[in-house]
């Protein structure tokens, strides 16, 4: 800032910039009521998987996948096609971006790697194994995608370079290019859980793909954001 008090010509365009990036975070939280309809949505989730031999299979499948549909929505950047059908598979959800996400992306505030993506929902019992890894993996390519995310309750299998988790990785390397490279994302209750607590979807979409490019711990990636401090205080959150 200048002696006048005024900003400078450096200032104001960080300033501004800052401003759209925090609209673009705001924009893609739940509100307060949205949230409210999240943790309820959260809470039948966590009731079939806690008592599963009570519910049937369908019923199990449809708390994951109205939960996933619901954070997918009010993301506010997605047009969702669900259940779409291909010469071979059907896909739970092909996910790409609305005008308002086109834009964001190239203000580079979102990077889904292209303009679409598809995700599957598996609500098993256990862990998700590296045979459906690799089939997932095997999908997203036949549709030209870049970015497949797997919702399941209890996550991959194995850690670090094992099992499922371990799977994705090698995948992940198979392509010299990062621009070419495949980033297949799980999401679990764990990270349902770290929605409930104020952080967005894309914030943790982003820190998942920055821990996978980098062979780090995704909580590394996933910092609270002063806006989202802000939101709290006033009651918007």
């Amino acid at each position: 800032m200048g002696n006048d008090g005024q900003l400078s010509a450096k200032e104001y365009y960080l300033q501004f910039l800052q401003d759209r990036k925090d609209v673009f975070r705001e924009i893609t939280r739940l509100n307060k009521s949205e949230k409210e309809t999240y943790l309820k949505l959260l809470e039948y989730l966590n009731e079939v998987n806690k008592n599963r031999t009570m519910y049937s299979n369908n019923i199990k499948g449809k708390a994951l996948e109205d939960i996933v549909n619901f954070i997918l929505e009010k993301s506010s950047v997605f047009e969702i096609k669900q259940n779409i059908h291909t010469s071979s598979n059907e896909v739970d959800h092909l996910v790409m971006l609305n005008s308002t996400g086109r834009e964001f992306q190239n203000l580079g505030y979102l990077d889904i790697r292209g303009e679409h993506f598809i995700s599957e929902c598996k609500n098993y019992s256990g862990k998700v194994g590296v045979t459906w890894a690799g089939k997932f993996y095997s999908l997203v390519s036949v549709l030209s995608c870049r970015l497949g995310i797997l919702f399941s309750y209890n996550g991959f299998s194995g850690r670090g370079w094992n099992d499922a988790v371990g799977l994705t990785k090698k995948l992940f390397l198979t392509r010299e290019k990062i621009e070419d490279r495949i980033f297949i994302i799980e999401f679990n209750i764990s990270d349902f859980e770290e929605i409930a607590n104020g952080k967005s979807f894309l914030e943790i979409l982003d820190a998942k793909m920055n821990g996978l490019k980098t062979d780090t711990n995704f909580s590394h990636h996933l910092k609270e954001h002063p806006a989202q401090k802000n939101a709290e205080a006033a009651g918007l959150l």
